[in-house]
């Protein structure tokens, strides 16, 4: 679903330079820490594929990646060498420019550059719902309806809580709802997909439900928070995720 291909190499590194010392930078830390902080992914979200070997890579930023490699991978992957990548995101395809930076153990480091709005752009946007997705954690499973269903019940950063129906006899996801702030995506096998708001009562203190909340299905799917709530998805570790997206995609 995630796959960027390197295409071909634009620059080579000088042949004496020596990059065998050169390790992993620690994580940059900057007042806007969804720019520049890495956030860990595993080999199914994304790949990088050149004509003899697959690189895995295990983080992401909106500067870079890193990618653990074959022994033979890294020696061929020289600091300072420069590839002509494509990057496929789902059906999204943008291409890109990436130097290798460094190098460490089994892993090598890529640096994106000379990257056009798009790829900004597109960046941008997943960082975000990637450090949801990767800080949901199940927080709670119950037993509803005389235990005909199981929910599960998960939460993540930015107030972003995820919950999960199943058939209890078959173990089949029934249902599922994404809550962040006052966005809402949810599916059922019974009325599909939905998106919409979520406002809270102003109700009187002492109340039974002083704030509860109330959800404002929309008339048609909002594109924008279907994507939205698909990056996340993404991200999440929890098996049932290729079950999600698939409802995603209907």
């Amino acid at each position: 679903m995630f796959k960027l291909f390197l295409i071909n190499r634009l620059l080579s590194a000088q042949a004496n330079e020596s990059d065998s010392q050169v390790t992993a930078p620690s994580t940059r830390r900057k007042r806007n820490r969804r720019i520049y902080e890495r956030y860990n992914i595993d080999n199914k979200h994304l790949a990088l594929m050149n004509e003899q070997d697959i690189l895995l890579v295990r983080d992401i930023s909106e500067t870079g990646f890193s990618t653990e490699v074959s022994p033979r991978g890294f020696e061929r992957l020289k600091i300072g060498d420069i590839y002509h990548c494509r990057l496929r995101y789902l059906d999204e395809i943008y291409e890109l420019e990436a130097k290798v930076t460094w190098k460490a153990k089994q892993f090598v480091g890529f640096e994106i550059s000379e990257t056009d709005a798009r790829i900004k752009t597109f960046l941008a946007r997943i960082i975000q719902p990637l450090e949801i997705g990767q800080s949901l954690k199940k927080v709670n499973r119950t037993d509803e309806a005389n235990n005909s269903l199981v929910k599960e019940e998960f939460q993540g950063n930015e107030s972003t809580s995820l919950s999960l129906w199943y058939n209890n006899k078959y173990g089949k996801l029934k249902a599922w709802q994404l809550e962040d702030d006052d966005v809402y995506i949810g599916w059922s096998d019974d009325s599909g997909l939905r998106t919409g708001r979520i406002s809270v009562s102003d109700k009187i203190i002492g109340a039974k439900q002083p704030w509860e909340k109330i959800r404002h299905i929309d008339n048609a799917i909002n594109p924008q928070s279907k994507q939205y709530a698909m990056d996340i998805i993404m991200a999440f570790s929890e098996e049932v995720k290729s079950e999600i997206l698939e409802s995603l995609s209907e």
